[in-house]
């Protein structure tokens, strides 16, 4: 989701049979809030999907601020090259605490 610190950019991890780390991925990461959450992989097809939509870190106490940092983006993959082909971006949005 997030990175080490719980905020952006996060990445997807990638593990091998034995729960070893392969990778991270994507090497660079868009500089756009990149936390990827939901997850869809479908590998007959060589396409893997990602959606962003909030920012870790700003769902803890420490956080400085009154609200959630949503994001609002769909990533499509290439699955065999674990790489961003489209990003679709959604209207941004502030969620109060309640």
């Amino acid at each position: 989701m997030g990175s080490n610190t719980g905020g952006a950019p996060g990445r997807v991890a990638e593990f091998d049979a034995d729960l070893n780390l392969v990778k991270e991925w994507p090497e660079v990461p868009p500089a756009d809030g990149f936390n990827p959450h939901g997850l869809s992989v479908r590998p007959e097809i060589n396409l893997m999907v990602t959606s962003d939509f909030i920012n870790p870190v700003s769902t803890l106490n420490v956080f400085e601020g009154d609200h959630l940092e949503l994001r609002g983006a769909i990533r499509v993959w290439d699955l065999a090259a674990r790489r961003i082909v489209r990003s679709i971006f959604l209207p941004p949005r502030r969620a109060q605490w309640t």
